[in-house]
């Protein structure tokens, strides 16, 4: 499980937004966020498998009937339509679960107000799941508050960001030229999320 405290690292103001909203809740609400965020991913897995499916056969079926089409054209193009479509799915799928959302519990609930500050939603939607599911019992995963005054502990720990980087993006020892071969240079947050998401999916 990836450390949600170093997720929100590089942007205080979003991890303060997220801890006001977060903190406090149920456990039948984390419950119902997580089943959000399942569907969530679950819909946007099945729809991407059955789109990028119907793609390739269109082209295949293109192709033999044209002859004129290179097979190989045909499943490049069939992954170029997929990845276009892709790229606007993700989303419209995630907005209509939050509408779905909002009829369910409206906008003052604290389910909704939690969706409306969690970053990257819809991209990472299997990890929050995973997050508000787990949550429920290990509240040592929860956000710490991020208004709280460090311990000398914490800043022995602590990863220093360059504050002029947007939420996401790499920190600045990430920027900064070191004895690390630029193949040992880590990424971002969300990028470490999105290998380890990857990982567990398999």
């Amino acid at each position: 499980m990836i450390d949600i405290n170093k997720l929100f690292s590089t942007d205080k103001k979003d991890a303060i937004a997220f801890y006001n909203e977060e903190h406090d809740l149920t456990p039948e609400q984390r419950s119902e966020l997580h089943r959000f965020f399942e569907g969530t991913y679950k819909t946007t897995l099945v729809a991407k498998s059955f789109i990028g499916i119907a793609a390739g056969l269109t082209m295949v079926w293109l192709a033999r009937r044209k002859r004129k089409i290179s097979p190989l054209y045909a499943m490049v193009g069939g992954i170029g339509v997929s990845a276009f479509v892709f790229s606007y799915m993700t989303p419209t799928i995630y907005q209509n679960k939050i509408q779905d959302l909002e009829r369910r519990f409206g906008k003052d609930s604290k389910e909704y107000k939690v969706v409306q500050v969690t970053p990257e939603g819809a991209e990472y939607s299997y990890y929050w799941s995973q997050y508000f599911s787990n949550s429920i019992l290990d509240k040592t995963i929860r956000l710490k508050d991020p208004t709280k005054t460090l311990t000398s502990n914490d800043i022995n720990n602590v990863e220093f960001v360059d504050s002029s980087v947007p939420f996401g993006h790499r920190s600045t020892e990430d920027h900064l030229i070191d004895h690390k071969s630029p193949a040992e240079n880590q990424g971002s947050s969300w990028e470490r999320l999105r290998e380890s998401q990857t990982q567990e999916k398999k």
